[in-house]
This record gives C-alpha cells, sequence and structure tokens, in this order.
C-alpha cells in the first residue's frame, strides 16, 4: 500500500507541543501575542461570537476569548487541537471555546453561525487559496464584523534568507508547507477582489537578534518576518 504524503496538519501535530512551549522563550512569538493582544483589544471586545481559523495550540485563541463571549476555533491538526483544549482549560476558558476539527477553508456549502468578528493568526498561508480563504472567512462574518489575520512577510530580509537556506539544506521543515508569501500590496489586492476594505496594518515578527539589527537599516516591511491586517466586508 502507497503511504500517504506527510502535509502540513501532519507537520504541525508533530510538531504541537514544541509549537506551543516556543510562546514562553522565543522572541518573535511573544511579540506576536503582544501584537495581537492590542488588535484583540480594539476590535474583538463585546464580542458575541468569534471565529479562529487555524487556532493552532490556541496561544491566540485563548486571548481572543478574554474579548468575546463565545469562540469557535476550527484547525485541521489533531495534535493541536489537543494542546489548545488543555490550555484553554488551564485558562479557565473552556466554557468559551468550541473546537472543532477541519481543514480550512471548509468545503462545500457549510451552516455556521455569522461572527462579529474573524481571525487567522498566520495559518491562511499554508492554505491552498488565499481568495478561496478569505471568501470563507467573508462567509462567517456578519455585515459589520472584522476580519484579522496575518501572513508572511515576502518583502523581509530574513525570510528571503530563510527560503534560500531551505532550498539548499531543507531547513527549517515548515518552509516547506508554506504556500504564500505576500506583501502589503499584495494583500490590498487580495481584500479588494474579495470584498473587504482594509482598516489597519501592522508589521511584526522583528523581535529576533538579526531583525533588530537590521531595523535601523532598513524600512518595517524589510526588517520584520510577518504583516497583520484588519478589513471590514465591503457594503
Amino acid at each position: 500500500m502507497k503511504q500517504r504524503s506527510v502535509d502540513a496538519l501532519d507537520f504541525h501535530t508533530s510538531i504541537a507541543i514544541e509549537f506551543d512551549q516556543s510562546y514562553c522563550y522565543d522572541s518573535n512569538r511573544l511579540e506576536r501575542l503582544k501584537i495581537w493582544k492590542a488588535y484583540l483589544a480594539k476590535y474583538a471586545s463585546g464580542a458575541d461570537l468569534a471565529y479562529d481559523l487555524g487556532c493552532g495550540s490556541g496561544a491566540i485563541t485563548s486571548l481572543l476569548a478574554q474579548y468575546a463571549k463565545r469562540v469557535i476555533a476550527i484547525d485541521g491538526a489533531e495534535g493541536m487541537l489537543a494542546v489548545a483544549r488543555k490550555n484553554a482549560a488551564a485558562c479557565g476558558l473552556s466554557d468559551r471555546i468550541e473546537f472543532r476539527q477541519s481543514r480550512l477553508p471548509i468545503p462545500g456549502q457549510v451552516t455556521l453561525p455569522r461572527a462579529d468578528i474573524v481571525i487567522s493568526s498566520s495559518a491562511i498561508e499554508y492554505m491552498d487559496s488565499v481568495p478561496d480563504a478569505l471568501a470563507f472567512a467573508r462567509s462567517l462574518l456578519k455585515k459589520q464584523g472584522t476580519l484579522i489575520f496575518s501572513m508572511s512577510n515576502r518583502a523581509s530580509i530574513s525570510r528571503k534568507l530563510v527560503r534560500a537556506v531551505h532550498g539548499v539544506t531543507g531547513r527549517p521543515e515548515y518552509i516547506r508547507y508554506l504556500q504564500h508569501f505576500v506583501t502589503l500590496a499584495d494583500l490590498e489586492q487580495y481584500l479588494e477582489v474579495g470584498g473587504f476594505t482594509p482598516v489597519e496594518f501592522s508589521y511584526f515578527g522583528g523581535a529576533d537578534r538579526f531583525n533588530r539589527f537590521l531595523a535601523p537599516l532598513l524600512s518595517s516591511s524589510r526588517a520584520n518576518n510577518m504583516i497583520l491586517i484588519a478589513a471590514r466586508p465591503r457594503e
């Protein structure tokens, strides 16, 4: 019998515990929590329902649940969901978060309640199609809702170097599964086509030593690995 090839979900299941632990010490992960917390405080406060698409180990999900009354967190990686459930319980948030396992975007006609906010932290870049991912997110949003998501920044110097190293060595392994690297202009174009209006954006992922060295020399777009953007459906 032919073995099924390893995909992004298998990979993330295999690294779930290590990935979650990195939020305790990795400078870029800690920066990620800080900037997401600021955006969630601004856009998610008082939300009746929120979705976290590609919730991973639940670090951002738990932040979201501090602001939204109810959260539906979806991920396709079984190992990540197992860690996320434990984290939610440890934070006393299990009653506010419903975890569901599914590949994203969920294919076909899906009947899910519309939410005030939909977020996706560095998950859309692993999906086959950015337009399909945004269309799915839009289908989950109320008319006045907010979408917030982050993706890998193609303009980042350190991203370019990491991709070059991966091309030679195959390391780091996660690069193998990343399907999309974008610029801010790319994101704005995707949002325009998808029926969204951008509201706010930030660069982040520049807290490591290499990017801190580059920061005084380069623009934010070149000294940060990630882009975070908030947008609303266009009427």
